[in-house]
């Protein structure tokens, strides 16, 4: 996943999330949150990474099971908001892999 954007539509200026492209991260994505790996491998969630990203840095699911990534931000009701984001599924190893991907605002 990467170049994710949360803006208003009446200040599109003004990006909400922060460091929504990842560049900012090393190995593990700053400012955002993994939960529910203990159904990945080795208990771990994804990684940053420089490979397959749509631009710079990059943040890569290496989980079988279940995971989140989120963020929170500031909203306000009545508002319009563009959510927007790059995925890309690249398959490492073999095997088949039914993946399905969520994206929601909770």
């Amino acid at each position: 996943m990467d170049d994710t954007s949360v803006v208003d539509t009446s200040n599109s200026a003004v990006q909400l999330l922060q460091n929504p492209n990842f560049e900012n991260s090393s190995t593990s994505p700053t400012y955002w949150t993994i939960w529910c790996t203990s159904s990945c491998v080795n208990g771990t969630g994804g990684t940053i990474v420089s490979t397959d990203c749509h631009s710079g840095y990059c943040y890569r699911s290496e989980c079988a099971g279940t995971e989140y990534l989120g963020q929170t931000f500031s909203a306000t009701v009545g508002h319009i908001y563009n959510v927007t984001f790059w995925y890309q599924r690249v398959k490492i190893g073999g095997g088949n892999i039914a993946e399905t991907l969520y994206a929601g605002i909770i």
